[in-house]
């Protein structure tokens, strides 16, 4: 016989919808309380006959004017819904259901994007203090790209809002949001700020990172910021196979991996011609915790197609050997050791790997050509001369924000580092927009 503690929801919560006008708000209701047995038809707007407009006027115009409520269970949890109006005019209504919420749901559609009323009621859910949950809806829709959205609201909203994947790296990043490692950095005498350029960031101005118990217990990696940017600019989805043609050391590997999921296929192929990086590869992998995700191989960029079958990657990112003129900030010896022969071979080597790679990335497939110099013969020269002879590909807009977008000319970023006290840096973002080579 079950005892009543078994029959009984153990746990209580108010849960409150909230959302922009036409972002979908209806039809999550809907889903929640058919899923969670309270309804057994699923209402629709335009039908007039969804569950919680239950007034003719709303129904007639299509809008929720009036907050509802409506109960269902989960488990052992019994969830009251309140659903809130998404028309600005009504937002009074909004707000008076905001004192009684444990959590909230931010219905956002994709194709819209994040809208003002929605950072309104953003900043209201932040004044009342209360967690949030932001439900990306309409994503099936033309012109929604999971990379881009998530850039937008970590812009527009908060660099706090992390994409949810049932798994303990979630958890831990979730935990562990760059406002309180911020905390933490300076209650251990580091002086450190948010980067202005990637929203994963922070700059120490002071103190030694690499020493600190963030960095020793794989919650932070040191890299510059210009090479922040790289993995998001690549668009990664969890389920994506990525090629990192020229790895080592390997903190743009991790970054990446950080954006896969093991359990939905995810993987990246690091690649270097030493073994002993190779090694560094593997243990940074394991010191950040994304081991699963890292295969790292050693082999000569310039052989990836004779290893690899045509299109296996969905990503490609080729951090091609170059002269490093953009690291004189800070290496500012560099310049001596460079010769005319140097800046003649690097760019035949540069051309040589982006020719190995590319049969290897899926139509549809992003490559991201990098680097850290400022010469144009190694950056904007040889992406030109390799469009020239692969008209199956085209660059496409870099997903940054502001700051670096405006540096960003002809779809081509360009760093220097007097402008934001960085390494000097090359990115352009490349989509295979056929299968074959085009004659």
């Amino acid at each position: 016989m079950e005892t009543a503690s078994e029959q009984i929801p153990q746990k209580h919560i108010c849960l409150g919808l909230l959302a922009h006008v036409d972002a979908g708000k209806t039809t999550l209701s809907e889903g929640l309380l058919y899923t969670g047995g309270t309804i057994r038809k699923i209402g629709r707007v335009d039908k007039q006959d969804a569950y919680l407009d239950m007034f003719a006027y709303e129904r007639e115009r299509g809008i929720t004017i009036f907050s509802k409520q409506a109960v269902l269970t989960c488990g052992d949890v019994k969830i009251t819904l309140l659903d809130t109006p998404g028309h600005v005019d009504f937002s009074a209504e909004t707000e008076r259901v905001l004192q009684v919420l444990d959590y909230a749901v931010l219905v956002i559609s994709g194709a819209d994007g994040v809208q003002g009323h929605t950072e309104t009621l953003w900043r209201l859910l932040k004044d009342y203090r209360i967690p949030v949950f932001v439900f990306v809806n309409k994503m099936d829709q033309p012109g929604t790209e999971r990379g881009k959205i998530l850039q937008e609201l970590q812009q527009r909203l908060s660099d706090a809002v992390i994409p949810y994947e049932d798994t303990a790296r979630f958890r831990e990043e979730a935990a562990m949001c760059k406002e309180e490692a911020l905390e933490e950095l300076q209650e251990t005498g580091i002086a450190a700020k948010e980067s202005q350029l990637s929203p994963y960031g922070v700059v120490a101005e002071k103190g030694y990172l690499a020493g600190s118990e963030l960095f020793i217990n794989g919650c932070l990696t040191i890299q510059d910021e210009s090479s922040m940017l790289v993995a998001p600019s690549m668009q990664i989805e969890p389920h994506h196979r990525v090629l990192d043609a020229c790895a080592a050391p390997g903190g743009k590997t991790t970054h990446i991996a950080t954006f896969l999921e093991a359990e939905a296929g995810g993987r990246v192929t690091s690649l270097d011609i030493h073994a002993h990086k190779i090694k560094l590869i593997n243990e940074n992998a394991q010191r950040l915790h994304v081991a699963d995700v890292v295969q790292a191989e050693k082999l000569d960029a310039r052989q990836v197609a004779e290893e690899f079958p045509a299109e296996t990657f969905d990503r490609i990112l080729v951090d091609a050997p170059c002269s490093g003129l953009g690291l004189m900030r800070r290496k500012p010896d560099i310049k001596y050791h460079k010769t005319a022969n140097d800046f003649q071979n690097l760019p035949k080597i540069q051309l040589e790997i982006l020719e190995s790679v590319a049969p290897t990335l899926k139509q549809w497939g992003i490559m991201v050509y990098s680097t850290c110099t400022i010469t144009p013969e190694e950056n904007q020269e040889v992406v030109a001369a390799f469009l020239a002879k692969h008209p199956e590909f085209e660059k496409i807009e870099i997903v940054a924000n502001e700051n670096v977008q405006a540096v960003v000319k002809e779809q081509e970023l360009v760093l220097y580092p007097h402008q934001y006290m960085t390494d000097g840096f090359f990115i352009c973002c490349m989509r295979k927009v056929s299968s074959n080579e085009v004659k």
